[in-house]
Parts: C-alpha cells; structure tokens; sequence
C-alpha cells in the first residue's frame, strides 16, 4: 500500500509467527532505477523498511490495469462509471459507500444518468434485500451494484471493478475480495 498507517503495520507485526524477520517494502519513484534504502523504523519495532527506486511504477500499474484510477473525489464517481459504461460496457461494477445516505443518493444519481443499478443496504426490508441478492447473482453483464458495509461479509458475489469510499484496512480488505473471485 502507499500509505499503511502504523498502527496496521504494528497489528500485522504481532501476527508473524515463528521468528521470522518482517520488512516492510515501499516504492520511491524519486530513487534511481534499482536503487535501494534500508532503515530501521524506530516505532515498528522489528520490522525493516526496504525502499526501491522505480521510476516506472505508477506507469506500468496503469498499463497494466487501464482502469487504475487511485483516488477519485465525490464529483467523480459519476464520471468514471460512465467511462466504465462507455469503455467497458459488459463490467460489472461495485460501488460501496460509507453510509446509507450516500448509497441512496449514488443510486440516485445513477438513476438519472440512465444507469439501472441495483441498491443494496442494511435498512431494506430482508425481502427486499434478498431479492437484490438474488438479481446479483443471476446479474448479465453491466451490472451496477450501489452498496454499503453489508456487502463485506456474507454475501458470495463477483465484480470485476470496485469503487469504495475510504475506510479502515479490515472493511477495505473485504470490500477488495468481492472483486475478481
């Protein structure tokens, strides 16, 4: 990741087991192709940080995966699922927001942009979510699902994109693994 709090990395730290050496590797794009600097990290104890120089790495990222995109602000959501749409349209995308609020208001906002997604949240009616589930799971290709958190557990589904607003590692983690199962 480019920016793993310590906290997280002290958390993973502790479940290394077996004495094995722990490192933490970053990419500098500033450092030199090749280049190399290790240093200890004062407040990880016993973890090594391992920085490479490779001025190629964002590049090659975005060559290899042309819809990488990194950070995309609140305006952009849209924008980018109708180049998502225009580009790829038989993707099926995710879209997880932090709130029901938020989940409301994207479904919305795809509504009128032409969009058909499907909306999915804890406040729905257990009827009403498991109809969603059941359309997810038969979904043809182009299928936008807005959700929030209910998505990161218990629910067996496949997307190929995920837009996510930020959250902690754990949520993040699971929210990825809907994606390419």
């Amino acid at each position: 990741t480019a920016t793993m709090p310590d906290s997280y990395l002290k958390m993973l730290a502790e479940y290394c087991f077996g004495g094995c050496e722990k490192y933490l590797v970053e990419v500098d794009p500033e450092l030199g192709q090749g280049e190399t600097r290790e240093e200890i990290v004062s407040n990880l104890k016993g973890i090594r940080r391992i920085v490479v120089g490779d001025k190629d790495f964002y590049g090659l990222a975005r060559k290899t995966n042309p819809r990488f995109e990194g950070i995309i602000s609140e305006n952009d959501i849209i924008s980018t699922l109708l180049e998502i749409r225009s580009s790829y349209e038989e993707t099926n995308v995710l879209v997880v927001r932090n709130t029901v609020k938020r989940a409301i208001e994207t479904f919305e906002r795809l509504n009128k942009e032409g969009f058909k997604p499907l909306l999915l949240h804890g406040r729905m009616t257990v009827g009403s979510r498991e109809e969603v589930l059941r359309r997810i799971k038969s979904k043809p290709p182009g299928t936008f699902l807005i959700a929030t958190q209910i998505i990161e557990a218990g629910v067996d589904i496949d997307f190929d994109v995920l837009i996510s607003d930020a959250t902690v590692l754990t949520s993040l983690i699971q929210r990825v693994g809907r994606v390419g199962r």
